[in-house]
């Protein structure tokens, strides 16, 4: 794995992620034995979704930004859904401020981990094209 910073950042979003699904689901009421169901199947179907790009950039294929983007573009709207729905829920005051320190955080993180992305993308393909150029080269030569 050439760029173990995307994968770590987007792994780190996810967890930021949780914290806030966790948050969301048990800090505004409601039985556990009814929510618990919706929490873990939300939190798997997310960690599907985000296995994905961490498994496409740790084989190095170049298309690994794409669905890496899709995941960070559905966790961005997830957490700005978070920090709206503490204005309109009825939490204790802790649980809104966890709400909204983590969403904040886990932004932060997705930006970092899709300009991470970018730039391996940018990166490999000018490593491509160097590549392609000395092999050119080199059949010329002979």
């Amino acid at each position: 794995m050439r760029d173990a910073r995307v994968v770590s950042l987007t792994i780190a979003a996810w967890i930021f992620y949780t914290i806030v699904n966790a948050g969301v689901y048990f800090g505004f009421g409601g039985n556990a034995g009814t929510i618990m169901p919706h929490f873990l199947a939300n939190e798997a179907v997310l960690l599907v979704f985000v296995a994905i790009p961490v498994l496409m950039f740790a084989f190095n294929w170049r298309f690994s930004v794409y669905p890496q983007a899709f995941i960070l573009i559905i966790l961005t709207a997830i957490l700005l859904l978070a920090v709206a729905k503490t204005f309109t829920g009825h939490a204790p005051m802790l649980v809104n401020v966890v709400v909204v320190l983590f969403s904040v955080i886990g932004l932060i993180t997705n930006f970092e981990a899709f300009v991470a992305g970018a730039r391996f993308r940018r990166n490999y393909e000018e490593n491509n094209r160097i590549w392609v150029e000395k092999k050119q080269a080199k059949g010329r030569n002979k």
